[in-house]
């Protein structure tokens, strides 16, 4: 907690200063096609040092197999000499983190930092490391390494507070969540409805529904039209709490808003008049 709070009041995040873009050194040593990974399609090529091969995993091979084999494209990359570019590494990471393996990506970000004085980890590699923490409910792991960026010079981007906002909403963090929301707001950032929706649901987990129909409003305010499913946890909130007023203005603004109400509105408007004996 202290460490959290002692990254949101960084100063040197000042606003107009993250870029939005990142641009890699073209890759002539590295070859890399991945679709579907689940079911099929693996296929590289390395050249560096004279070490040739293509693989193609077939649909019948578990995706086990083709995640170790991901593994051991890495560990032969990075004992190579010179070494391959930084989004050779990034590509192969990527592709690790789509089938969910965070545990298992962690290590390979810490063999890479060890080569700090050959190669240095850019911000889309730092970006996933932090994924990676927030994922496996390690918040404070991802803001450090929100003050290693900082200490390399990259400029943190929409990707670092987004992956640190949903990391902070999955241990219901609310408080700290919605203090690094008004940040990243304050800098000029704009999040996704995505993780509007993770706060929304962060904070309606934590009983602060009022707060969750502040953050749905400044949503709407900023031409973002909230799907029906936040509708329904924020006024199951009010609801469940006997304070039907306030569902039933909420169900109001949602109408004015085009959203059309279904089966479940009415169920939720329903129960909540039954509690009340109406």
């Amino acid at each position: 907690m202290g460490k959290t709070n002692l990254i949101l009041g960084l100063k040197s995040l000042k606003k107009g200063k993250f870029s939005f873009f990142l641009s890699y050194p073209e890759i002539s040593t590295f070859q890399f096609h991945f679709r579907n990974f689940d079911k099929t399609h693996f296929l590289y090529k390395i050249s560096a040092n004279g070490f040739h091969s293509n693989s193609i995993i077939s649909n019948s091979e578990s995706s086990v197999a083709s995640f170790e084999c991901f593994i051991n494209i890495f560990d032969k990359l990075i004992n190579d000499r010179p070494l391959p570019p930084i989004a050779t590494f990034t590509s192969i990471l990527k592709s690790i983190l789509k089938v969910r393996h965070y545990s298992a990506a962690i290590p390979l970000f810490k063999k890479l930092c060890l080569l700090h004085d050959q190669i240095l980890p850019d911000l889309c590699a730092l970006n996933m490391n932090i994924e990676c923490y927030c994922r496996l409910n390690q918040v404070d792991l991802g803001f450090s390494l929100l003050g290693k960026i900082i200490k390399l010079g990259y400029e943190p981007d929409i990707v670092t507070f987004t992956n640190l906002i949903h990391g902070l909403c999955a241990i219901k963090n609310s408080v700290d969540a919605v203090k690094l929301f008004h940040r990243v707001i304050d800098l000029g950032l704009q999040l996704d409805l995505y993780t509007y929706g993770a706060l929304i649901k962060c904070l309606f987990k934590t009983g602060r529904n009022a707060d969750a129909l502040k953050l749905l409003r400044m949503r709407r305010l900023m031409g973002c039209k909230p799907d029906i499913g936040i509708y329904h946890m924020i006024m199951y909130g009010f609801c469940k709490d006997n304070l039907l007023s306030q569902a039933s203005e909420l169900f109001s603004e949602m109408i004015s808003d085009g959203v059309l109400p279904t089966v479940t509105t009415y169920n939720l408007l329903i129960w909540g008049h039954g509690k009340l004996g109406q």
